[in-house]
């Protein structure tokens, strides 16, 4: 803690005289600074605080008592005027709104069915054979133009798929030469003489 002496000086012409007071000297440099600021010395300023605090309603009894004589009392100066920040309120974040999502598509069937004539067979095995061998296929189709293992209906996660076995006279779906194609209700597989519909299960 510092002292700091100005009673030195002589009183001015209107009969006022600095007094002696003490303080930190931190707070001694900050009332420096501040006058600096203001561009009036340190004895106005702390003067003008002096003043204010006074004045103030919430002045602490306490220093409006008479001191007695020989005391000495420190007062901290009233603190320098705050420039208007800019408001740093920040404001609530409002999730945007999605659009509605588009509903899933249907998942695929199971099984299907496949007829020729009054003949009906459910396919619903994963690899369902098609062709002229009894033995050799799962829907038997007997006609010369057919062969033993035609085609086959694969069950795939998407649906299922009609694929030629490297036959001889190919097929067709929906009139439709494939080699590979995918197949639902409402279709019509061609082998040979046969037009194979297929069916819901």
């Amino acid at each position: 803690m510092g002292m700091r002496r100005d009673s030195e000086r002589p009183a001015d012409d209107h009969g006022k005289r600095p007094r002696t007071f003490m303080c930190r000297d931190d707070l001694y440099r900050a009332f420096e600074a501040r006058a600096g600021e203001l561009e009036c010395s340190v004895d106005w300023l702390i003067a003008e605080a002096m003043k204010r605090l006074l004045k103030s309603e919430k002045a602490p009894a306490s220093i409006l008592k008479p001191l007695p004589p020989g005391t000495a009392r420190m007062t901290p100066p009233p603190p320098p005027p705050r420039s208007r920040a800019k408001s740093s309120a920040v404001m609530p974040f409002v999730m945007p709104s999605l659009p509605p999502r588009p509903p899933p598509p249907p998942a695929p069937s199971r099984s299907i069915a496949l007829r020729v004539g009054d003949v009906r067979a459910l396919v619903g095995s994963d690899r369902f054979v098609l062709g002229r061998s009894s033995k050799e296929a799962h829907f038997e189709l007997r006609d010369p133009n057919v062969s033993r293992q035609h085609a086959m209906i694969e069950r795939t996660p998407e649906g299922f798929v009609v694929v030629d076995m490297a036959s001889t006279n190919g097929v067709s779906v929906n009139g439709v030469r494939v080699t590979r194609a995918a197949i639902r209700a409402g279709d019509v597989i061609e082998i040979g003489p046969f037009a194979i519909a297929v069916e819901t299960a």
